[in-house]
């Protein structure tokens, strides 16, 4: 079984994961989404729904059919 997965995008334009809906196994988890695009940044921070999901909890992260996984530059200070 397969699910879609839409991907959103943030103010800077950034071109993952290529700007179109994905047909997944179930069962995949958002850390092993992102390893199909190994040319990620490193600093990249996760959204799922438009909810935070922290680099620690990717791993656990199991996508559902029509999430929307938001990647953006993650933004530090007061």
């Amino acid at each position: 079984d397969y699910h879609l997965l839409k991907p959103k995008w943030d103010s800077f334009g950034w071109k993952y994961p290529h700007q179109k809906p994905h047909q997944l196994a179930m069962g995949t988890t958002l850390e092993g989404f992102l390893a199909g695009f190994p040319d990620l940044p490193v600093a990249c921070a996760t959204a799922v729904n438009g909810l935070f999901v922290p680099r620690t909890q990717r791993s656990g992260h199991v996508l559902q059919s029509g999430d929307a996984v938001l990647l953006f530059q993650p933004i530090v200070g007061g």
